[in-house]
């Protein structure tokens, strides 16, 4: 597929290769702060698998390749503790 996003992100446009620490550098560029940036960073990772499952909930017929696109992207973003308390793709929220 594929992995290139229309604009890049510190200067990388390689999804692959796009890490907080270029979100927080692409963020400084533009003005804000790195701990500002850091700060809203992990507040959307750390809100972003109840989003998902949220997602998946509230939208009929949304394929079960697009959660696992999105959580495939975000693994390069979270740290490895986080995603061991990550849902299944195929489990609903109660």
């Amino acid at each position: 597929g594929d992995d290139r996003r229309a604009m890049a992100i510190d200067g990388v446009s390689n999804t692959e290769r796009v890490t907080t620490a270029r979100i927080v550098a692409e963020a400084s560029h533009w003005g804000m702060s790195r701990a500002r940036a850091t700060e809203m960073i992990d507040d959307l990772l750390d809100r972003s698998t109840d989003a998902i499952a949220a997602a998946r909930d509230e939208t009929d017929g949304l394929p079960d390749a697009v959660v696992a696109t999105v959580r495939g992207q975000l693994r390069h973003l979270r740290p490895a503790a986080t995603r061991a308390r990550e849902p299944s793709m195929h489990t609903r929220s109660q």
